[in-house]
């Protein structure tokens, strides 16, 4: 399910933007003062600011009869249209920063199911930084029957799925040639392990198979091998297959490569199970377990 979704977004009709918008309510906080200066700059004009209530005024004697107002002026905006609809739809956005470069986005909504403020949570959509509950209730009351919603969430979206799904097939995908490369230097030889050198073959197909169908299904192009790497693969199995071609020399080998992705697999595990797809997840995990088992089974052999 998507997460980021569509949305009635409502623009304001007015010819004085800057005093429209305010910045978020959780800034300031401890500086009542900058409110003060922004409520005389502002004065009735419409603007977010007498939509919201800053966290500097949280806890005060009339904190009810401000959110009851905001609430009414909300009301009062929608019945006088001084809000125009754009029904079912994203915004694309670009800010441009003090030293000049373009910050582009896009406005829409989040699916709050998909939401979780609590840090060991594996929620799709989470907190970059630790909630304040005490703050939770008085945001609660000025959402009570609001006719609208002001969010000031910024959305970072970071390619952490496709960076892990890249690099499961790129790891797959190497233990696979590397493997048949191995079986193509064995061909002629009378090596008990082989047997156990083709199992791993079978697994490492059927990990590449399932990582191009996620691939796939993510609209990703699978990058393989480079030649120099393929080439550079080939010549050290074949030179080590000379030098020594017996079982516990070619499982030594082949303990030291699965030992270094297994190590490798343990950090992006650790790195991205909070973050990436289920499935991409269960993917790495297989192939981690595949690595550990395929361990203890060549240690047969030294």
């Amino acid at each position: 399910m998507n997460a980021f979704l569509p949305a009635d977004i409502l623009l304001p009709k007015t010819d004085h933007m800057e005093k429209w918008a305010v910045i978020a309510c959780d800034q300031f906080s401890s500086q009542p003062e900058y409110w003060k200066e922004v409520e005389d700059y502002v004065k009735e004009a419409p603007s977010t600011l007498h939509l919201m209530l800053p966290e500097a005024k949280l806890g005060s004697k009339d904190e009810d009869e401000k959110i009851r107002k905001i609430q009414s002026t909300m009301k009062n905006y929608v019945d006088n249209h001084l809000l125009k609809t754009y029904e079912q739809s994203f915004i694309y956005v670009e800010r441009t920063l003090q030293n000049g470069k373009i910050r582009r986005g896009i406005i829409g909504a989040i699916d709050l199911e998909e939401y979780s403020y609590t840090p060991e949570d594996e929620a799709k959509i989470r907190s970059t930084e630790k909630t304040v509950m005490e703050r939770i209730p008085p945001r609660m009351k000025i959402r009570y029957q609001a006719p609208i919603e002001l969010p000031h969430v910024i959305l970072l979206c970071d390619d952490w799925k496709n960076e892990l799904l890249e690099y499961i097939y790129k790891c797959a995908n190497m233990g696979y040639e590397s493997t048949t490369n191995l079986i193509r230097a064995l061909e002629n030889k009378e090596n008990k392990l082989k047997k156990a050198i083709e199992d791993e073959l079978k697994e490492y197909e059927k990990i590449v198979k399932d990582c191009k169908k996620l691939l796939k299904n993510n609209k990703i192009e699978p990058k393989n091998t480079n030649i120099m790497t393929k080439m550079s693969s080939f010549i050290g199995i074949n030179m080590s297959v000379v030098k020594d071609n017996s079982d516990s020399a070619i499982a030594e080998m082949l303990i030291q490569g699965l030992n270094m992705g297994k190590i490798e697999m343990e950090k992006k595990l650790d790195k991205y199970s909070k973050v990436a797809d289920k499935k991409i997840i269960k993917l790495a995990k297989d192939l981690y377990e595949f690595q550990n088992n395929s361990i203890e089974e060549l240690k047969k052999y030294l």
